[in-house]
């Protein structure tokens, strides 16, 4: 690996040169981009000042203001204020606090965690597991799949960690995403764990398309509507604050599901997760992107981008219309400005 300075991107090798990413170890996509971002700063940090200008240590883009910075778009839901109604739904941009950290400084008002376990559930994520659902490069579509399962950190990161972000960003509001099989031991015992720290609300993520449904959880408590309900019912025994279920794209009747958590005592739901896909292949069948330098393996994954948007809102305006009493956080394909007024 090339010897870095890691606040800055700059090799200790030669001033003039920075580098990141796969070059220095990083291993998670979204960091590597931040490392980008990192090193661009410092590149023009170190350009200006060779040429006499003075550049602040931290990243400060030019500001400008607008008539439209006047415009009030604060909301509530289930009882939660916030500053502005966007946020990070559950998934690989929130991995780690410190990409949380960087959203809230983004100006995000909400996140939800990775999904966490018990630890007797814990799982091993592999590499590659983001790839481009078309392989042809021509194919522009932003459409994105991945093999990514929940969170490879423990209960206790989650836990801890959220007790010294909302120190640092006490009006932000930060949603614990948890997860377990039909076993209501197990459910009791998380959410009693996360009760100890300043989690704003609880998601029950069941829905993931993929990996947790063959552990009998996810997707795999998120098809019955009895089993919705009952869940919704044995987490909402055990705290007051407000409960959402994340919902599954792949079960026809989204409303029969909002109906279910929400006569189990939920306040809102998330729709929707990722749909399962699979990459286009090389033309002798072949993965593109597949794990493992000998054999190559690859499975179905959870798609997503512009490619889930037109269902997930579809899923959006059926529960709106038909359990109007439930909250919706909107989820799922979001890539402009546009698409999250459209879910709004």
């Amino acid at each position: 690996m090339i010897d870095v300075d890691y606040e800055t991107g700059r090799t200790k090798a030669y001033d003039w040169l920075y580098v990141g990413g796969d070059a220095i170890g990083t291993k998670n996509l979204v960091d590597a981009v931040n490392d980008g971002k990192t090193a661009s700063w410092s590149i023009h940090k170190y350009i200006q000042e060779k040429n006499g200008f003075t550049v602040s240590k931290e990243p400060k883009l030019p500001g400008f203001h607008t008539a439209i910075d006047h415009v009030d778009i604060s909301t509530e839901i289930m009882g939660l204020k916030m500053s502005n109604p966007f946020g990070l739904a559950s998934a690989p941009p929130t991995t780690s606090y410190p990409m949380i950290r960087r959203s809230f400084e983004s100006g995000y008002d909400f996140a939800v965690v990775k999904t966490f376990c018990l630890d007797k559930d814990a799982v091993t994520n592999v590499s590659p597991r983001i790839f481009k659902v078309a392989g042809d490069a021509l194919k522009l579509e932003p459409s994105f799949g991945n093999i990514e399962l929940i969170t490879e950190k423990t209960a206790e990161y989650w836990v801890e960690g959220a007790k010294e972000i909302k120190k640092d960003f006490p009006d932000k509001i930060l949603i614990g995403s948890i997860m377990c099989g039909f076993q209501k031991e197990d459910w009791v015992e998380l959410v009693r764990y996360a009760e100890t720290a300043p989690f704003d609300a609880y998601e029950l993520n069941l829905s993931c398309p993929h990996g947790m449904n063959e552990k009998g959880m996810g997707r795999a408590c998120g098809e019955d509507p009895a089993i919705v309900k009952q869940i919704t019912e044995w987490v909402v025994a055990e705290t007051k604050k407000p409960v959402i279920i994340k919902i599954t794209p792949n079960y026809g009747y989204a409303e029969a599901l909002a109906e279910a958590a929400l006569e189990g005592g939920a306040k809102g739901v998330t729709l929707t997760n990722t749909m399962p896909g699979l990459q286009d292949p090389l033309p002798d069948g072949a993965p593109i992107v597949g794990v493992g330098l000998k054999d190559r393996l690859y499975a179905p994954g959870g798609t997503t981008g512009s490619v889930l948007r037109p269902f997930a809102l579809r899923k959006c305006a059926d529960v709106a219309k038909m359990v109007p009493e439930i909250e919706i956080f909107g989820s799922g394909g979001i890539i402009s400005g546009d698409h999250a007024m459209s879910y709004l």
